[in-house]
């Protein structure tokens, strides 16, 4: 198992509903099923392993923008952890939902994106910010 590693961490209330980006052209990168789920060990907010179960695609997402982006994947997974509470759904659905999140923030400010992801559209961010009752703001140009 991997344990990842700066995302902006932000927990949304009602996300019982996964969000994940559309895999584009992913055959043309990977011989893999995007939405087979895969299970990583992730540090926990008291340094312990933790199971998170997420699509192939979101792990493959946060592997980039570690490698690409410099995020601290680590960092992000322990603040989820620690500001999540049950209201908030499971492990897997605040974390999916941070990745989600920060993917649509990096849309929204023209940063780059994995080759093999597509493009969010409108409908995307017009469906979480309903959902969660946020505005999805430009990722600052900390990735930059």
């Amino acid at each position: 198992m991997v344990v990842e590693k700066k995302y902006k961490a932000m927990i949304f209330r009602r996300n019982m509903r996964q969000y994940e980006m559309a895999s584009g052209n992913w055959h043309d990168y990977f011989d893999e099923d995007p939405e087979e789920e895969i299970g990583r060990y992730v540090k926990g907010f008291s340094e312990e392993d933790l199971l998170v179960v997420l699509p192939r695609i979101s792990w493959a997402y946060a592997d980039w923008m570690e490698k690409e982006l410099k995020a601290d994947m680590v960092g992000l997974f322990m603040t989820v952890d620690t500001l999540r509470t049950p209201d908030h759904g499971t492990r897997t659905n605040a974390f999916q939902n941070v990745i989600y999140k920060n993917y649509l923030e990096c849309e929204k400010a023209g940063l780059p994106r994995p080759p093999w992801c597509a493009p969010a559209t409108q409908e995307d961010f017009d469906q979480f910010e309903a959902e969660f009752s946020i505005k999805i703001e430009p990722i600052t140009s900390k990735y930059s």
